[in-house]
């Protein structure tokens, strides 16, 4: 059939007597690719080789109108599954023929036909210019629905390893003679590999089992690479559970800075029995400040405006000549963020605010996602989830204010430092304001004592600051404005006040 017009139109199968109909797929015809696309010299190659890489024009040139430079997928709960191990998404039943590909009813309550799979995923990734960032389950089902399942563990577990370097094969290997999943990507009209350089590992997890499985499966993924791939820059992704400030969240970073202690006793199970082991930590490496942590939050205005300055207090390592030392400092994906002000102006200034937290201090947020980043709505009006980033139905894509305060940020990054000066008056004369370094000390929801601070400095380790907390208060000390202030007690030191 082809069609003589551009309207809406429906397709009408009648038969006589009993039929079951596997698949039917409609594409427009002016779908993304079908000629040359100025703003992506891949995109027409893309949609020749694989003849299922039919995606709409218009949401993909909102997603062009973003400036992104990575493109996560598929992250959140349904790469996790829920309830039973046949429901965690498999990268491997979303490729090849589409007829083939195995349906899969996800945890938000709706099938997934895997039309759009993993190999459209990285295309669509390489026709953005974005990096590719696909999040997989790591042997842990989603704990927020079930919590009582255990990790996967035996041959489940190796199951679970193997797809992710299996995945790494087919994104990037060119060995087609001796490689199925390089020889998959070449069949599927893409010989040359992608641009992977960031793996998720697990989704919002936490816990002993979620930690003894990402330390195996961590451990795996580096040898492999080690073996396969040698050199070659692959960043993981660890994750610090569902929130930005509850246990989870804390013992998270504790596991990844290495100060879990000791033991523990984990059971596993294998799709047909549970074992329990004895998890010793830190066996293969002394703790995970290499990966990247995917920290995630919805929040309100209130509480994204109050924590713009978040990431200033994060962790950062330094060498003995004062240079930064990359693979220990605090390193993070805000993978997940919003304000729960459902698509208002004012929750798109509020994460604006926050936004600004992230580009000052871009040594450790390395990346962020405004999440979710579509929003479907259906023919009765009704749709799933807000805030949403994009807002689209079958003929129309409408842009929240949240859209183009991500854009703003993404078109207009800043790579020079202007030089800034500014003048008052004090008692009656001109005065110009000469910024002056500092340190501050303060916790979050923790308690502490500090005992003595030295500043040295990094041009010629003469010391600029030494105070013994336990002896007199250098003048210098001021309280930071806004915070509960500090009390010295005498024979230990200075103790940072926590709210009440």
């Amino acid at each position: 059939m082809t069609g003589s017009a551009t309207v809406l139109g429906q397709l009408a199968l009648t038969f006589a007597g009993d039929i079951s109909i596997d698949m039917v797929s409609l594409f427009p015809q002016d779908v993304w690719g079908a000629g040359e696309e100025k703003k992506s010299p891949s995109a027409h190659a893309n949609f020749q080789g694989n003849p299922n890489y039919r995606l709409r024009k218009d949401l993909v040139n909102a997603l062009v109108g973003m400036h992104p430079k990575f493109l996560r997928f598929l992250g959140g709960c349904i790469s996790e599954g829920s309830f039973i191990w046949e429901n965690v998404y498999n990268w491997k039943e979303s490729i090849g023929d589409v007829e083939l590909r195995k349906e899969n009813f996800n945890v938000w309550g709706y099938m997934m036909t895997m039309g759009l799979g993993y190999m459209e995923y990285f295309q669509l990734a390489e026709d953005l210019n974005a990096a590719p960032l696909p999040v997989m389950a790591c042997g842990v089902l989603c704990q927020a629905r079930s919590d009582y399942a255990h990790p996967a563990g035996g041959a489940l577990k190796e199951y679970y390893i193997k797809n992710f370097t299996d995945l790494i094969d087919f994104a990037i290997s060119v060995g087609f003679e001796h490689n199925e999943w390089a020889a998959m990507r070449k069949k599927m009209g893409h010989e040359a590999p992608f641009d992977l350089h960031y793996l998720g590992v697990g989704n919002e997890n936490w816990g002993t089992e979620f930690f003894a499985n990402f330390e195996v499966f961590k451990t795996s993924i580096d040898e492999y690479m080690e073996k396969n791939y040698p050199g070659y820059e692959l960043h993981i992704i660890s994750t610090v559970g569902a929130q930005a400030d509850d246990d989870a969240y804390q013992q998270g970073w504790k596991f990844l800075s290495g100060n879990i202690t000791g033991s523990a006793k984990v059971a596993f199970a294998d799709g047909n029995q549970v074992t329990e082991e004895v998890v010793t930590w830190y066996e293969k490496q002394k703790d995970y400040m290499d990966t990247i942590a995917d920290e995630h939050y919805y929040r309100s205005n209130e509480y994204l405006l109050n924590n713009v300055d978040r990431y200033n207090y994060y962790y950062r390592a330094y060498n003995a000549d004062g240079s930064i030392n990359w693979k220990e400092t605090s390193k993070v994906f805000v993978g997940e963020y919003a304000s729960t002000d459902k698509n208002t102006l004012a929750g798109a200034v509020a994460e604006a605010a926050v936004m600004t937290g992230f580009e000052n201090n871009a040594d450790v947020v390395l990346l962020a996602a405004y999440t979710p980043l579509f929003n479907k709505v259906l023919t009765d009006g009704t749709y799933r989830w807000t805030p949403d980033c994009i807002w689209f139905d079958n003929e129309t894509v409408w842009f929240t204010p949240n859209y183009y305060v991500q854009q703003m940020f993404a078109k207009y990054l800043g790579n020079k430092v202007l030089a800034t000066s500014f003048s008052t008056y004090k008692n009656g004369k001109p005065i110009e304001l000469v910024p002056r370094g500092g340190i501050e000390i303060a916790t979050g929801n923790a308690e502490a004592v500090i005992k003595r601070v030295t500043v040295t400095s990094n041009r010629d380790g003469s010391v600029l600051l030494d105070q013994d907390f336990t002896k007199e208060l250098n003048s210098a000390w001021q309280v930071i404005p806004g915070s509960v202030g500090s009390t010295v007690e005498e024979g230990k030191g200075l103790v940072p006040q926590s709210p009440r």
